[in-house]
């Protein structure tokens, strides 16, 4: 190889708009640190090379100009280490390449249904999934032509900056839309995405998080959710979060070994995690079209299965790809959501219920408008989050994202429900009779049939995050609830407009949401977290009392309301 000049150059980060100066690797004092994270990504490549079977033949040369620059860097004689790099990387750019579901609604839910109460009516219908007469080949799936500038841009992310002591992370990148925001916007938003925020249940606001970040919660919670540690440590060394001690006043106030590590764990850089989230986000309507069913929806999803996982439910995850994958459903799983349901599309006969045969007509859709950014021939590489993983290694985590967004299907809430439910007996069953056998034990629920017991109560962790809105502290469950009736009644507006029958609970003249609401909590939201509580106890006692809080909350509501209407019709008297 050609030894590097002596020439010393300053390396930025060409992925960052921000202009902080750095040390060249050649003359920063902890130069050891970059050439040894350089070297580890060198190494992963090697791995996987050797793994997918690229290692030989007409690779040989390639791997072996590799193995030089891994010894060169040992020897911490890096001074233009990055035009190193992607010499001895340009070659490798050109690799190419049941019963019935009525048995499984409540009776009392059913009865009232038939007698015509409006609330149930709708919980059979979309949740039970009955009605009243009132995919692309895995094979190109290596880095194809952006192998040589993703590994580079990895080892850009790997400089560490000027005066930081090697216990320091050594990775910063900023979205675009980061330097966009005012420093009091970053102060605030640096509070909310931190690990701990994001972690936290009664006290996180989504509303708060989309106010304060213009508009782009997807963007910004996902990065901070798939990226981390490292979007935390870019936000905590921001000079703008750091200048008024506001955010974090110490290094010792904020733990940087924290978070998913997808990043090292996939070799996917946040810039392409933050590319896809962009492009998904993109694809959510936007709130004055769809007021529920948009991108600050699916913002808060996440940030619920992330903190459903963090309050325990992440033992039920043999590996860190179940995870990641579980976060990107989240994420995806409304994407492209046009602001009516299931019921519409098939009435209509819309493009959407043609494609998909009357059957999880939106969640097909939403999956598959995802996933093709991922898996069609000529899909953008710049957005491929699954870009690190070979052919066999991708099938997992698209398997978990197609069956985790299906399954949040409101018409099969009860089958679902129930399901689970009996999952859940059978395990204890298992455990009892397991020697030292614990039904609380996740190693027991990974171990038996292949692990799909676990797999099974991560997707239903999914669905209840899905409808965990109305189980968040009242003012913001409020909230929650003015923006899907917004949506209901606009269905309902254009089923009057068509001439079709009204959905239930659609109807603006006739549906009270107060009412409605309670049934909601009783019979679908607060099962559904007891269910999931007998799994990670953690989640039934931070959510049940609030969930018990709120169903008070509306019946007070409800209460109001008929004494107003009382004393309206006793004016009119």
């Amino acid at each position: 190889m050609v030894e590097p000049s002596e020439k010393e150059i300053q390396i930025t980060a060409e992925d960052n708009d921000d202009s902080h100066d750095y040390h060249s690797p050649a003359t920063h004092p902890q130069r050891h640190v970059w050439a040894r994270h350089v070297k580890n990504l060198l190494e992963t490549k090697i791995t996987f090379l050797d793994k997918t079977g690229l290692g030989g033949g007409q690779d040989t040369n390639e791997i072996a100009a590799i193995k030089d620059l891994c010894d060169w860097l040992c020897r911490e004689q890096v001074r233009d280490g990055r035009e190193q790099v992607r010499d001895a990387l340009r070659p490798l750019s050109v690799l190419a390449s049941s019963p019935s579901r009525h048995c499984r609604v409540p009776a009392i839910v059913m009865r009232s249904a038939a007698v015509g109460d409006p609330a149930c009516h709708y919980i059979v219908t979309e949740y039970g999934g009955l009605q009243f007469n009132t995919a692309k080949s895995l094979v190109t799936k290596l880095k194809v032509a952006t192998e040589a500038i993703t590994f580079v841009r990895a080892m850009n992310m790997s400089i560490v900056r000027k005066g930081e002591t090697e216990k320091d992370p050594p990775g910063l990148f900023f979205p675009p839309e980061w330097g966009m925001l005012k420093p009091e916007a970053k102060r605030k938003l640096a509070k909310m995405l931190s690990l701990e925020s994001l972690g936290k249940w009664s006290s996180f606001n989504m509303f708060d998080v989309a106010e304060a970040c213009g508009g782009k919660p997807l963007l910004f919670v996902g990065w901070a959710i798939l990226a981390s540690p490292f979007a935390q440590t870019s936000m905590a060394h921001d000079p703008d979060v750091r200048g008024d001690g506001s955010a974090f006043d110490s290094d010792d106030e904020y733990e940087f070994d924290t978070g998913y590590n997808f990043t090292a764990a996939f070799a996917v850089h946040p810039r392409i995690i933050c590319n896809f989230l962009r492009s998904i986000e993109s694809d959510y309507k936007p709130k004055s079209e769809v007021p529920y069913h948009n991108s600050t929806h699916a913002a808060d999803v996440m940030q619920a299965t992330h903190c459903f996982l963090s309050m325990g439910a992440a033992g039920y995850s043999s590996s860190p790809v179940e995870k990641f994958s579980l976060l990107v459903a989240a994420a995806v799983h409304d994407v492209g959501h046009p602001g009516t349901n299931n019921a519409y599309q098939i009435c209509k006969r819309t493009d959407a219920a043609l494609t998909y045969n009357d059957q999880s007509v939106l969640e097909n859709m939403h999956v598959s408008l995802a996933l093709r950014r991922l898996f069609k021939e000529d899909h953008d590489a710049d957005i491929d989050i699954l870009s690190g993983m070979n052919d066999q290694e991708v099938k997992n985590p698209r398997d978990i994202i197609i069956v985790a967004v299906l399954e949040t299907d409101f018409t099969r809430h009860f089958e679902l429900h129930t399901a689970m439910a009996d999952r859940v007996k059978d395990m204890k069953k298992v455990a009892a009779n397991t020697k030292g056998g614990d039904d609380s034990t996740h190693d027991l629920w990974r171990k038996i049939e292949h692990g799909e017991p676990a797999k099974q109560a991560l997707r239903y962790v999914l669905k209840v995050a899905d409808i965990a809105s109305q189980a968040r502290p009242s003012a913001i469950a409020e909230e929650w609830s003015q923006r899907v009736y917004r949506e209901f009644f606009a269905q309902g507006d254009a089923e009057k407009e068509a001439g079709m029958c009204v959905s239930p609970l659609c109807d603006r003249e006739t549906t009270v949401r107060e009412e409605s609401q309670i049934g909601f909590l009783q019979y679908v939201v607060k099962p559904a977290v007891e269910l999931l509580s007998t799994m990670v106890p953690k989640i039934g006692g931070e959510l049940l009392p609030i969930v018990d809080d709120n169903i008070n909350y509306w019946k007070d509501q409800t209460a109001a309301l008929k004494e107003a209407s009382g004393a309206a019709g006793g004016d009119e008297r």
